[in-house]
C-alpha cells in the first residue's frame, strides 16, 4: 500500500487523525494523509495513478475519494467494518 487516506472528521472543523501505535509508522512505508490534504492536492489524478490506496472512513468524502482513485486506476476492492458502540 502507497497511501492511506482517512476521510473522517473532515467537516468537524479539525480533520481527526488518530494516534498510531508506537511500531505503526515504522511498519507503515507509505504516506498518510487526512481527506482534507487531500483536497488541496494539484492534479490529483497523477498523485495516485498506479499507486495501492487505502481509504478509511464511511462518509460521502471517503465514496467520492475512492471513485477518483478508482476511475484513475481502473479496479477498486471494497472492505467495510461496522463498529457497535455499547452505551451503559
Amino acid at each position: 500500500m502507497d497511501f492511506l487516506i482517512l476521510c473522517i472528521g473532515r467537516h468537524s472543523g479539525t480533520p481527526n487523525i488518530p494516534k498510531i501505535p508506537a511500531n505503526g509508522p515504522e511498519l507503515f512505508k507509505g504516506k498518510i494523509l487526512h481527506s482534507l490534504d487531500y483536497s488541496y492536492i494539484d492534479n490529483v489524478a497523477h498523485f495516485v495513478k498506479g499507486k495501492h490506496v487505502t481509504i478509511i472512513g464511511s462518509g460521502k468524502s471517503a465514496f467520492d475519494i475512492a471513485a477518483e482513485v478508482a476511475k484513475v486506476n481502473g479496479e477498486y476492492r471494497i472492505s467495510a467494518s461496522l463498529l457497535e458502540t455499547v452505551l451503559q
